[in-house]
């Protein structure tokens, strides 16, 4: 199954490489298991996942051949 990694950080296809760190860290803060409030353990290895793929070029290339 394909998963949006563009849709579930919320940012742009285009978005360069500053979007996504700022976006990601806003998210993995929110997200965190340590997080009382808003911890989602689930949804913060999607997001960890996401970031992985989308801050390597190489990766994100291929992931926007999928994507496309």
């Amino acid at each position: 199954m394909f998963t949006d990694y563009y849709e579930l950080l919320e940012i742009s296809p285009n978005a360069n490489s500053e979007t996504i760190e700022r976006i990601f860290r806003y998210f993995a803060m929110r997200y965190h298991p340590d997080n009382r409030d808003t911890g989602d353990d689930s949804r913060f290895s999607e997001i960890v996942e996401a970031h992985n793929t989308l801050k390597d070029p190489v990766k994100r290339a291929q992931y926007d051949i999928q994507y496309r």
